[in-house]
């Protein structure tokens, strides 16, 4: 749950964690008033620790300019960088096709990047990309326990087709599909219908996702990661 005030410079997210119930309390900075012209894809090239350059993209929400300013990052950033880094902290999710489009900007191919379920536990379909990837350098997905919803289903494609090494906290846990109807009168009532899963059919919700390393690791770890996965038969 979240609280704020209108004139309040931060944003209270309360929220809680672990099997004692214990509420955690954190504050974060209230950002300007959103415009719908403001695109929510942030990047720049940085140099890292073994001197590669790392092109590091911010994205703050999955809003309908998501994947196409992605694209357009990934597009000026691919003969300038040697990796990347996937910025979803305090991201707490938004269109989940924009990150299925994402998804497939790293994936390529024809790739499962997420399942529907019913509330029986129903498979409703699977979601897929069949484009081709933009880019196949090595990408670290930066996430924290405000990584959210759309955020937790490109996390978990990306981990689970062996693509990323996810690097951070747990993830929030946020894996419904909500559904509005309405009645005569003009009310309305929000109703959960299903739930994502990822791609080896994880339940993330009230779950989050576990990264594979608290901090960023050299290099050589993060390869080995990656074979490891896909020595596993995944990817």
């Amino acid at each position: 749950s979240s609280s704020s005030s209108s004139s309040s410079a931060t944003v209270k997210i309360i929220t809680r964690r672990g099997s004692d119930g214990q509420e955690v309390v954190v504050d974060i900075p209230r950002s300007a008033p959103s415009s719908i012209n403001e695109s929510p894809v942030k990047y720049s090239i940085e140099k890292g620790k073994d001197g590669k350059r790392v092109g590091v993209v911010v994205l703050t929400e999955f809003n309908s300019k998501a994947a196409a300013d992605l694209e357009s990052a990934l597009m000026i950033l691919e003969s300038q960088v040697d990796e990347y880094i996937l910025d979803l902290r305090y991201n707490l999710g938004g269109i989940a096709q924009e990150a299925v489009q994402i998804a497939g900007m790293f994936m390529g191919g024809d790739k499962a990047v997420t399942y529907t379920v019913s509330n029986t536990g129903e498979l409703l379909e699977g979601l897929d990309v069949s484009r081709r990837a933009l880019t196949d350098k090595p990408l670290i997905v930066r996430v924290n326990f405000l990584t959210a919803s759309a955020s937790e289903i490109l996390a978990g494609a990306l981990q689970d087709n062996c693509r990323a090494v996810l690097v951070g906290t747990k993830t929030f846990g946020k894996g419904v599909i909500q559904g509005i109807f309405q009645f005569a009168d003009g009310s309305g009532i929000k109703l959960t219908i299903g739930k994502y899963l990822t791609p080896k059919r994880r339940d993330i919700n009230k779950r989050g996702i576990k990264p594979d390393f608290f901090m960023i690791p050299g290099n050589p770890t993060l390869e080995e990661k990656i074979v490891q996965c896909k020595a596993n038969g995944n990817g």
